[in-house]
């Protein structure tokens, strides 16, 4: 039973963890305050985006589905890079409550407009310790991410907002993750294959990853 409890919150952690840090990479292009993206998943269920706080140096989204995190952006020279660093947020995901504090971030999570064109490439990478209490266990996880991003082309997609020219970026993950629950210990490792497409003035509309397709269905624009 102890096995049982060790790998479902292993796998619980992973999730958050994955989903906290390759979140970033869901944002989209337009940044303006109000503006907001549903989408569904193929598996089942939806999730939504909304960008709650704007400036012409910083915005603030929230993300409402499986996971409910807010994630923070500054503005840089090469584009939108993690706000987050140093910040600590209670986390939901599959009914778990986890604490998640980004401990460091480097990199480009959404290059700015002018770079996008096919074979540009950019990389991020985020590290960051969570903590939940699971009855009698205290869990703890670090996860490390490394993300690789190429613009491999461009392909029209249609999904249920519309059909639109979108730039196709090919992204891989490198996960690792140390979950320790109690005095028990456990390592996940990851390679993530993901498939991105983006629409400038829309942002994402597919996203292909986990033997999960995920489509836009409805969005506004402020």
């Amino acid at each position: 039973m102890r096995h049982l409890i060790v790998t479902s919150l292993v796998v619980s952690f992973f999730s958050a963890s994955v989903a906290w840090a390759s979140g970033a990479a869901m944002t989209v292009f337009p940044s303006t305050q109000g503006s907001s993206w549903h989408y569904r998943y193929s598996t089942g269920g939806s999730y939504s985006v909304t960008v709650t706080s704007a400036s012409p140096n910083h915005f603030t989204e929230k993300q409402h589905g499986s996971v409910h995190a807010k994630l923070r952006f500054q503005r840089s020279a090469k584009g939108w890079v993690s706000g987050d660093v140093g910040h600590t947020q209670t986390m939901n995901t599959n009914g778990h409550k986890i604490v998640v504090k980004i401990l460091h971030a480097s990199g480009v999570v959404v290059p700015r407009t002018a770079l996008w064109k096919p074979g540009f490439t950019w990389s991020f990478t985020n590290t960051d310790l969570t903590k939940m209490a699971d009855h009698q266990y205290m869990v703890t996880a670090n996860t490390q991410l490394v993300s690789n991003s190429t613009i491999t082309g461009m392909k029209t997609v249609k999904v249920p907002a519309g059909s639109f020219h979108c730039y196709r970026v090919r992204t891989i993950e490198h996960v690792i993750t140390k979950v320790k629950v109690g005095k028990v210990s456990r390592m996940q490792r990851a390679k993530i294959k993901i498939t991105e497409y983006y629409a400038k003035g829309v942002g994402l509309v597919e996203r292909k990853a986990y033997h999960t397709t995920t489509e836009l269905t409805h969005y506004q624009i402020k």
